[in-house]
């Protein structure tokens, strides 16, 4: 199914919230790991509906932040989201709780638990007020954000449009049309960084009820980081500095050579060839026939497609 041909229905919270504290019920007094694991499937059934709705809505409102349809649906998960949000933690509260808890791990793998234990460690409803809050903040700037629209060629183009003519050859266009974009925001940024102080404070303020020092901590329970923390981060991004970094610039040294572009800016970097960026294939149509046809594998089989990006983009 396309995307266009899918469905939307609002759904009814009243009656997801009382089958979520049905759920929570059945998932406490489970006498068996086979009832536990029943019931686990039951709840990912309860919350399929909603969360298909709340995805939708969410792709809509993104796609144009100024139709005002999709706001209001946005705005109505932003404010019963939190709530839905508890209700599904009461549910692990209550499989937690359960003594034959380990039949989830044995039968969904070990990340299903802990999920479960970094979902009850970062919320509960002490926080729904502010989440609703963050939410309806978060929305404002995505809609300011999203929302940006540019004079720029004599057309009025939202910031992706300008995406061609930042790998344009001409580098005076390349550099109008990220002062362009630049210019959107620098009008904005009063407005921007309001709106992102408030969310830096509503993030702590939450934090703290829930008994963390300030958001980052409580960041790595509601990213459901599990098996790693601070520390192990700290080590990553020293390996990227002291390991990738140096490869990085062997790569634009590379580019270098390869679009003739001497001393590089940061509006030159979207430049992969002399003679310009490939093209995609104009039409949905075409694009599926080359698509389906190609008789090449996309990516060379010797290396794991992690490292194709690195590798192709070397090549001079």
């Amino acid at each position: 199914m396309k995307f266009h041909e899918m469905t939307y229905t609002r759904p009814d919270i009243d009656a997801l919230l009382a089958r979520c504290k049905e759920l929570a019920a059945k998932a406490e007094s489970a006498a068996s790991g086979e009832a536990l694991v029943a019931v686990y499937y039951e709840q990912s059934r309860a919350f399929a509906d909603y969360n298909t709705a709340a995805n939708l809505a969410s792709i809509h409102y993104t796609c144009d932040t100024r139709d005002a349809a999709w706001k209001a649906e946005q705005d109505f998960f932003d404010a019963n989201g939190p709530a839905v949000q508890n209700a599904s933690v009461e549910i692990s509260r209550a499989f937690l709780a359960n003594p034959h808890v380990d039949a989830l791990t044995e039968a969904f793998g070990t990340t299903c638990v802990a999920g479960m234990k970094n979902a009850v460690l970062g919320m509960d409803d002490r926080t729904i007020d502010l989440q609703k809050e963050y939410n309806a903040l978060v929305s404002q700037y995505q809609q300011v954000y999203g929302g940006a629209l540019v004079e720029f060629d004599g057309k009025q183009l939202t910031i992706p449009q300008l995406g061609p003519y930042k790998e344009n050859l001409d580098p005076a266009v390349r550099r109008a049309a990220y002062e362009a974009e630049a210019g959107y925001f620098d009008a904005h940024r009063a407005e921007l960084d309001e709106l992102y102080t408030k969310i830096v404070k509503n993030l702590n303020e939450q934090a703290k009820i829930l008994g963390y020092h300030d958001y980052s901590e409580l960041s790595y329970v509601r990213m459901n980081r599990i098996g790693y923390g601070p520390e192990e981060i700290r080590k990553f991004r020293d390996q990227v500095a002291n390991d990738v970094v140096p490869q990085l610039k062997k790569v634009i040294e590379l580019r270098k050579k390869r679009t003739g572009i001497e001393h590089l800016t940061f509006t030159d970097l979207p430049v992969s060839f002399r003679d310009g960026n490939p093209r995609p294939i104009e039409g949905y149509d075409a694009r599926m026939a080359a698509s389906l046809y190609r008789k090449q594998p996309l990516l060379h089989p010797v290396y794991p497609p992690v490292c194709y990006c690195l590798i192709s983009s070397s090549l001079p």
